[in-house]
């Protein structure tokens, strides 16, 4: 009976002092510190969403921010105007809508069949956004370039990498 006893709190106190470290997720940072310039504390996740699309998450003091960097393939001359809707559909069914904080003129490169522009769309969203990005994965996402609907399937897999970095850039 006394070693059971014993056994079972050598068991409980190793396994409170490791849950932690063997709970803990892993946080891969762009950024994570004080801008050198500015003061300001920033913490930068990016995920790889398909071979050349991202997805940043970003916090900038108290300020959340939402990035997509990806080509397109084509001129996209009219660019990215200010206030484009982009939305996020998330594994609970729910959809969140955010907008372009600014105009983007993508910049181009000639190819030998035409031209590929590199489009970046940055959008504002709430800290309680981030957090419902935390909670529940991306499955898709839509958003209108040079007037053509688009739908990005996300994947189980990287759907839970976007919610790691919500998590990460939270505290």
């Amino acid at each position: 009976m006394k070693k059971t006893t014993i056994l079972f709190f050598s068991i409980t106190f190793f396994s409170s002092f490791f849950s932690e470290y063997l709970l803990a997720q892993k946080c891969n940072f762009e950024i994570n510190g004080k801008d050198e310039f500015t003061g300001k504390v920033r913490k930068l996740t990016k995920d790889r969403l398909k071979p050349e699309f991202f997805l940043e998450l970003e916090k900038s003091e108290e300020n959340y921010f939402f990035r997509l960097i990806f080509p397109y393939t084509g001129a996209l001359d009219e660019g990215v105007p200010k206030g484009t809707e982009v939305l996020l559909k998330l594994s609970n069914e729910e959809v969140l809508k955010t907008y372009t904080l600014d105009d983007h003129i993508p910049s181009k490169q000639v190819y030998v069949n035409g031209f590929i522009s590199s489009v970046i769309m940055n959008c504002k969203v709430s800290k309680d956004e981030i957090s419902q990005l935390s909670k529940n994965s991306i499955s898709k996402i839509r958003m209108t370039l040079g007037g053509k609907e688009f739908t990005i399937d996300i994947s189980e897999g990287k759907g839970a990498n976007i919610k790691n970095s919500a998590n990460c850039i939270l505290p």
